[in-house]
């Protein structure tokens, strides 16, 4: 099993999982891509609007949080602010966003970088 040993689920910058990937894509393109995605995810968004569809992901191990055992998310958007509109024009759509369980005691900022943004979210 790929969660055995305990060292293989462990990771340098103490994150315990994924939280979340933000997706982010224009008006035109989400109606299509939640379409493509929920074939390849295989069950419909826990939640859609006409700007965005979330589902949970199934995973080895579920990271335990203030709201229970919960899977990643999947989140498809679109563009919510200039930063995420710019990245979108320049870019295409594609994931914007990563976001990390961490630790209560970690920091829950984020960082932008070139490619996205990288969040930290306490468990």
């Amino acid at each position: 099993m790929p969660t055995e040993p305990l060292s293989n689920t462990q990771h340098p910058s103490k994150a315990l999982g994924i939280a979340h990937v933000r997706v982010l894509a224009d008006e035109k393109a989400i109606t299509s891509l939640v379409g493509q995605l929920t074939s390849i995810v295989g069950s419909e968004p826990i939640t859609s609007t006409l700007t965005e569809s979330i589902w949970v992901l199934d995973t080895p191990t579920q990271a335990s949080s203030s709201c229970g055992e919960i899977g990643p998310e999947l989140i498809v958007t679109t563009p919510k602010d200039e930063d995420e509109f710019g990245k979108l024009k320049k870019s295409g759509p594609g994931i914007y966003e990563i976001a990390f369980w961490v630790e209560k005691s970690g920091s829950s900022s984020g960082e932008r970088t070139p490619y996205g943004k990288i969040v930290w979210c306490p468990e």
